[in-house]
């Protein structure tokens, strides 16, 4: 928690004065890339990275399952990404956004997935329980988030 005695002096410093557009990515590190992937929601991206490994790219986060975000995964490939193949998906939590197109990225691409027992246990219990997320509880948590009713 900040302390308030130096809430004066706290400040955020951003390395890069704009982000990434949609379907490019930048290099923060050397072997580092970071592209943004639109949401359809209030927060309206999610920061995905790729790592350099060995002759290609291992993923950090995949966005939502939706066509709009294959279309960016596809033009990355076909771009910005230098034809270097992916070589594996890392997915940091079982939040829709950062794991909800793994099953598209590691089948098109034959990706091995790396994340933790309990991000792996947790998507298998929601998918296992559909109708679980339409609890009033989830609703009212989605609907104050900015996901649209529908």
């Amino acid at each position: 928690m900040l302390n308030p005695a130096h809430a004066e002096t706290a400040t955020l410093t951003f390395p890069f004065d704009e982000p990434p557009e949609t379907g490019t990515v930048r290099e923060v590190a050397p072997g580092i890339l970071w592209t943004r992937i639109p949401l359809p929601f209030r927060l309206d991206h999610v920061n995905i990275y790729l790592i350099e490994d060995g002759d290609g790219w291992a993923v950090l986060d995949t966005g939502i399952a939706d066509q709009p975000t294959r279309d960016v995964w596809d033009a990355l490939a076909a771009g910005p990404l230098k034809g270097r193949r992916l070589t594996r998906l890392i997915v940091t939590h079982f939040h829709p956004d950062h794991i909800g197109l793994a099953g598209w990225l590691c089948e098109k691409h034959g990706l091995e997935l790396l994340t933790s027992q309990t991000c792996y246990l947790g998507c298998i219990n929601i998918s296992l329980s559909p109708n679980a997320l339409e609890a009033e509880p989830y609703q009212k948590f989605y609907l104050k988030h900015g996901m649209p009713a529908d």
